[in-house]
């Protein structure tokens, strides 16, 4: 990502940049690697994650009356708008929640993102004038990559939110009226492990 703007620096004024990385150690490091480069010089390097706090992120949207780097995870692709951006660098990646089998619990894993997620991001460019998105990887591999990705409750464990749902008095979850059914096999599954840790008596699993 950091070649890439230097490259692109060293033939045009990029403006404002908005950096898309995985997460808050990868943002870390990239805007470690930015302050070396002389091509960065007379920017100022800003992080933008979910875990920094609300006067930080509001800091990385805001004008700073100077050209700005914003290094971001996927909470610029749609949660935040930046205004003045001209120009985009995707990482193509994200760390996105998913349940892991093989621990038994929910994690976030960094993946690939989807081709609806890559726009998004490149859209983020040219909102309020002329933009550029540099994506990091080959327009072959573009194709390749999900159309767009999974809905949350068809990825993560369910354990939770059918424990909420039960104390709630909802007993079939078949019929729930959910935004994105997550399959019954899911629901099952979620419901026998509740139902293993006691969580569930069997007379009230519906």
């Amino acid at each position: 990502a950091v070649d890439a703007f230097c490259d692109y620096a060293r033939e045009r004024n990029p403006g404002d940049v908005l950096v898309f990385m995985p997460g808050a150690y990868e943002i870390h490091k990239t805007i470690e690697t930015f302050g070396h480069r002389k091509e960065a010089r007379g920017f100022q390097i800003m992080p933008l994650h979910g875990e920094l706090a609300t006067k930080d992120q509001d800091a990385a949207v805001s004008q700073v009356g100077k050209p700005k780097i914003v290094v971001a995870t996927n909470v610029a692709e749609t949660s935040l708008t930046i205004d003045g951006i001209r120009l985009v660098i995707d990482s193509g990646l994200a760390r996105i929640p998913r349940y892991d089998p093989y621990r038994g619990i929910n994690t976030l894993l960094i993946e690939k993102i989807s081709q609806a997620s890559a726009d998004q991001r490149t859209g983020r460019a040219g909102r309020t004038q002329a933009g550029v998105c540099l994506r990091l990887w080959a327009k072959a591999e573009h194709q390749d990559r999900q159309i767009q990705e999974k809905p949350e409750v068809q990825r993560l464990d369910l354990s939770e939110v059918i424990l909420t749902l039960k104390s709630a008095g909802i007993v079939d979850l078949n019929s729930f009226r959910w935004l994105e059914h997550p399959g019954e096999k899911r629901l099952s599954h979620a419901e026998e492990l509740l139902l293993d840790l006691g969580a569930l008596e069997r007379n009230a699993a519906g």
